[in-house]
């Protein structure tokens, strides 16, 4: 599971330092340039992915989402010195005293997004979502026009009953008898209707109608194509893809955002019919490529229902309750993405003697516990080693073994292969701490459910208020389990069973 970095309204330098930090980090990260301007919408969405760690945001933005959204994963960027100390603290990246040379400065970082060319040309498939949306902030501006130009975000009345408003009628009509009036076209928007003068240029008024033609009928095949998905197969199966075609469907809303902004500025008359005719051009341009994207999204789409299909042919194998009980074992289990931190603090802060197995490719063990040598757990758990034979040497906590994959590569579909009565039994003279990843991460739930009635489940609570509500959603599956918690947090919920 990755931990996502996103960031946004910083300078080229403050982002490519982010980029190489990100590079840098020991963990599994993955970051997310959101542009120079960070809209409410676009944000409030994003973070409602449970993987995002923290939001990197310049004074003015954070000032302006934190008042709307208060988020604790918002943090306000001052200067480089800001970022390096919080990639410092909580990533483990080392500060370097060395600054980032133009000659470094010139290559392309790839975090998540591909990086954006200064020229105005973009060639082919090359394309990219903040390519395009970069292309329609720039259409209509003039050399000496700003952003003041621009329309504001449109504010809702609620931010959970957010609707796309749709065109209606366009009805273009010229008096032939009064040949003083200018011809028009309206444009009926919910009940209000605006009438814009038309361009003496056909050819900008045809291209602006085809535009706006295309990208509905765009949208029209994304809902169909998302209805589809949702009724052909479970959302475990295909969470993956549907979490990628959403991202996608959330570039392709910011985009019509953009186009709607260029529209209101094109009733203001803020262009003239030369700016218009080159700007349509343009937009043309970026369509032909925006079709092409497209094309490749399908194409993704119905290999990915291709698979699924295969997938759902086969049988999927499942785990079986235990046979015997074992008090001797506790699972411990992160109830968010904040929360494995915190765990990995706790583990190394005990002082009893016991066994930690630490099966995930998620593991922070190695921030807090040295090691001089580590084995592969697969050796035992799938092979024919001993237990003994596979506990890594451990330099600074004399009181916990340790069995863990953090510097090997963990298949979590093995959660299902392992003999878990066999295993356990192997570790019944041992006192065992058992983290098999947070309860969001794959098959976790599945072994949760086959073990609790049999051995003890804890589950590990974060000190940031969404904690909480996560994993609240998240326990309403399992019935017999504890709830740990530091003594500073605050119970909002009533779950917490133990303190620390």
């Amino acid at each position: 599971m990755y931990l996502k970095i996103l960031y946004g309204g910083l300078t080229r330098e403050q982002n490519l330092l982010i980029e190489d930090l990100i590079s840098k980090s020991p963990k599994r990260l993955k970051g997310t340039n959101m542009g120079q301007k960070v809209t409410r919408v676009a944000l409030k969405r994003m973070l409602k992915d449970a993987t995002v760690s923290v939001v990197l945001l310049n004074a003015d933005s954070y000032d302006q989402m934190q008042a709307s959204l208060s988020d604790d994963r918002l943090v306000c960027v001052i200067n480089d010195d800001s970022i390096l100390n919080i990639f410092e603290t909580r990533y483990g990246v080392e500060r370097e005293a060395k600054e980032i040379t133009e000659k470094e400065e010139s290559k392309d970082l790839v975090v998540e997004d591909e990086s954006l060319s200064d020229d105005n040309d973009v060639v082919g498939n090359d394309l990219s979502w903040d390519d395009i949306i970069k292309h329609f902030d720039e259409i209509g501006r003039d050399d000496d026009e700003t952003d003041d130009g621009f329309v504001e975000d449109e504010e809702f009345d609620s931010d959970d009953d957010l609707e796309t408003k749709e065109w209606g009628s366009v009805d273009e009509s010229v008096d032939d008898e009064d040949s003083n009036e200018e011809p028009s076209i309206q444009r009926v928007v919910g009940e209000q209707t605006f009438v814009t003068p038309v361009s003496d240029n056909k050819e900008s008024s045809s291209h602006e109608r085809a535009l706006m033609a295309v990208i509905d009928n765009l949208n029209k095949e994304i809902e169909e194509l998302k209805e589809e998905l949702d009724n052909s197969v479970s959302a475990m199966v295909y969470r993956d893809l549907k979490k990628k075609f959403e991202e996608s469907e959330s570039n392709y809303k910011d985009l019509k955002e953009q186009y709607d902004q260029l529209v209101v500025q094109f009733d203001k008359g803020v262009f003239d019919n030369q700016t218009l005719r080159s700007e349509n051009e343009t937009l043309r341009h970026q369509m032909d490529d925006i079709k092409g994207k497209f094309a490749d999204l399908l194409s993704l789409v119905e290999k990915q229902k291709e698979k699924l299909k295969e997938r759902e042919t086969k049988s999927s194998p499942t785990i079986k309750p235990l046979k015997r009980n074992y008090p001797n074992v506790q699972f411990i289990v992160p109830l968010s993405s904040n929360s494995v931190i915190k765990m990995y603090e706790y583990i190394a802060s005990r002082t009893d003697n016991f066994l930690f197995l630490d099966l995930t490719n998620n593991s922070y063990i190695d921030n807090y516990i040295k090691f001089e040598s580590l084995y592969k757990p697969s050796k035992w758990l799938l092979g024919d080693w001993g237990y003994k034979n596979v506990i890594a040497n451990n330099k600074t906590h004399k009181n916990i073994k340790v069995i863990s994959s953090v510097v090997h590569e963990w298949n979590s579909d093995d959660l299902l292969k392992l003999a878990w009565d066999k295993l356990l039994g192997d570790l019944a003279l041992e006192r065992v701490v058992i983290n098999i990843g947070s309860i969001y991460d794959n098959h976790v739930l599945d072994v949760l459910k086959a073990v609790e009635n049999h051995a003890n489940i804890m589950c590990f609570l974060g000190d940031l208020k969404r904690d909480q509500r996560i994993g609240k959603f998240a326990l309403r599956d399992l019935k017999n389990y504890k709830v740990l918690a530091s003594q500073t947090v605050v119970d909002a919920f009533g779950m917490v069973t133990d303190r620390y």
